[in-house]
């Protein structure tokens, strides 16, 4: 009960946000959010690297954790100035997306474009927002807590959403277990 109320209020959210920005924006965003990863994930070690021999030569770094998979062992400076580079990648990135996106906000203002343009960036983002709670139901229908079970099992919606959702529902196992 607590799960779909939960569910139900995060799809109501992202339908009331995507009517706000429309569906340029709306895709803009998608788009933008994507490509700026892609570029971050991309260019973060490079950029890391150089922020490494340019500004943490002589400093030591540690991990806060105990255990630690062998190819990170003896890298925690390497992996503070890459983490450092994609934040910076992603803030600048998210900078000028956010220019651009307000570049095409004067579209929801036109009298009928506008009202096309937010009803169909409400049903994107609803679109979006729900692919993305279908795969974090998925990676946590896992999880091995009584009460998230419970919720998850007595749940119609979240039932009906890992069950029933069009093509993800029968293809996520083959993309996370199948063998190559």
């Amino acid at each position: 009960m607590v799960l779909t109320f939960i569910l139900a209020i995060i799809l109501l959210l992202a339908w009331r946000k995507g009517y706000h920005n429309g569906l340029l924006r709306t895709f803009i965003r998608l788009i933008g959010r994507v490509l700026i990863w892609v570029v971050a994930l991309l260019f973060a070690h490079r950029l890391g690297a150089w922020l490494l021999t340019s500004f943490f030569t002589g400093t030591t770094a540690q991990y806060g954790v105990t255990s630690m998979p062998d190819v990170a062992k003896d890298t925690a400076l390497q992996f503070m100035t890459s983490g450092i580079a994609f934040g910076v990648i992603t803030m600048i990135g998210y900078f000028i997306l956010r220019s651009v996106e307000n570049g095409v906000n004067f579209l929801n203002h036109i009298p009928v474009i506008g009202w096309v343009n937010r009803l169909l960036g409400g049903l994107l983002n609803i679109g979006i927002i729900y692919v993305l709670l279908f795969f974090v139901l998925q990676i946590f229908q896992t999880w091995q807590v009584p009460w998230w079970q419970n919720q998850l099992t007595s749940s119609d919606f979240a039932q009906w959403i890992l069950t029933q959702t069009p093509f993800l529902s029968n293809e996520i196992y083959q993309w996370w277990i199948a063998q190559a």
